[in-house]
């Protein structure tokens, strides 16, 4: 084999390899906003209990460390969040979060759809509220839509 075809060769494999190689995780970090609906039983100790509905209510996302493809930071500027991203199809990632704040959690899913610098979070979430001296118990379901700024 000539010297010149070898080295056309080699070239056309590293380009091939860049070209195909996997993008680098996606930036969690910094603040994400929108907007949340849902449905609670807000007294799970009721049988007679009716459920509360709500619309457009706000929500914030303030990711404030991430190490590859983990992150952690706050949710509604008070309950601590962890989170993973879990898997990748072209421009979209699937992501798994929890919280916990004042006898409350939340364990949330959703999928990050990334276009060119607009990130995207589309999701739902389950939520309940612990039994405890201040609190009774709840629970909730509901979706929510939060893009990074």
């Amino acid at each position: 084999m000539k010297l010149k075809y070898f080295i056309a060769y080699v070239v056309l494999f590293l380009l091939c390899g860049f070209a195909n190689a996997e993008p680098k995780e996606p930036n969690f970090v910094g603040k994400w906003s929108g907007l949340t609906q849902g449905v609670n039983y807000e007294n799970v100790l009721n049988l007679n209990e009716v459920p509360v509905f709500y619309h457009d209510e706000n929500i914030t996302l303030d990711i404030v460390s991430q190490e590859g493809m983990v992150f952690a930071g706050y949710l509604n500027g008070k309950d601590m969040i962890t989170g993973a991203i879990v898997k990748r199809t072209g421009n979209t990632y699937e992501v798994k979060m929890q919280s916990y704040g004042d006898n409350n959690r939340n364990f949330i899913s959703g999928q990050l759809k990334v276009k060119g610098k607009i990130m995207k979070i589309i999701g739902i979430f389950n939520s309940f509220e612990e039994v405890s001296l201040a609190s009774i118990p709840s629970i909730g379901t509901g979706n929510f839509v939060l893009t990074k700024e």
